[in-house]
């Protein structure tokens, strides 16, 4: 079969398209929430443009290790150019990663699996479960920042300043605070404060992707050692043709 042919080369190419886009639009994202002051937040979606870019790395290197270089690939595809305020461009972030995990990438792999690839199968499989995280951390987000509730929390916790250290234990902040020395900007505060309060889905997202990750590896072995047997079964029968 010659892999250039196949739907699954097609399908590859559209996904590295894709997800060089999705890396894009998430750093404009990120660029827009560092005008507004939110720099924590614009290094949480920073850090998901930089998972995109990986994706399309690896629809790329399996685009070359099977297919060879090109010099042309005509993708037949739509992509969204959708963009508004910060609240509305997770909105649709949360939308576009909703469309790969359930839609996008299970379509993918089910046809890479049917034409016999079952490795890119399941690496379409793995990047549809991270993009799912993705839609969680994008929804979380937007209905923070839509009720204000990002930077708060229910009771009174302890906010460290990532700049210079000052702490203040209060419910939420914004606007601006006098410490005992100077003017301190509550912007430094929420930065903290929000890193803090996400760090325990990143440990168990980080987690879960390791898990998958592990799999995978499986998944991969299990294929090496088929492949063995096959290479086997294929000498002995011409070992006895001869």
């Amino acid at each position: 079969m010659d892999f250039i042919k196949t739907q699954t080369y097609h399908n590859l190419a559209r996904g590295f398209a894709g997800e060089c886009q999705a890396g894009m639009r998430y750093q404009l994202t990120a660029k827009a929430a560092m005008k507004q002051g939110y720099e924590a937040l614009a290094n949480v979606v920073r850090s998901i443009a930089k998972n995109e870019t990986n994706h399309a790395r690896v629809f790329f290197e399996q685009m070359l290790q099977n297919g060879g270089s090109r010099d042309d690939v005509h993708i037949d595809a739509h992509y969204p150019f959708h963009a508004g305020t910060l609240e509305e461009n997770l909105r649709f972030a949360m939308a576009d990663e909703e469309a790969e995990a359930e839609n996008v990438y299970p379509s993918f792999a089910k046809i890479a699996r049917e034409e016999g690839f079952g490795q890119i199968a399941l690496k379409f499989e793995q990047i549809a479960k991270v993009e799912s995280h993705h839609r969680i951390i994008f929804n979380y987000l937007a209905e923070a920042f839509k009720d204000g509730s990002l930077y708060a929390a229910e009771r009174p916790m302890l906010w460290i300043c990532s700049e210079c250290g000052y702490m203040s234990a209060v419910r939420s902040v914004s606007g601006r605070s006098r410490s005992a020395s100077s003017l301190h900007e509550r912007s430094s505060l929420k930065n903290a404060a929000f890193l803090r309060r996400i760090s325990g889905d990143q440990r168990r997202l980080s987690y879960e992707k390791e898990q998958q990750q592990g799999e995978c590896r499986k998944a991969e072995r299990q294929e090496c050692a088929e492949r063995s047997e096959q290479r086997e079964e294929l000498r002995q029968a011409e070992s006895q043709r001869l």
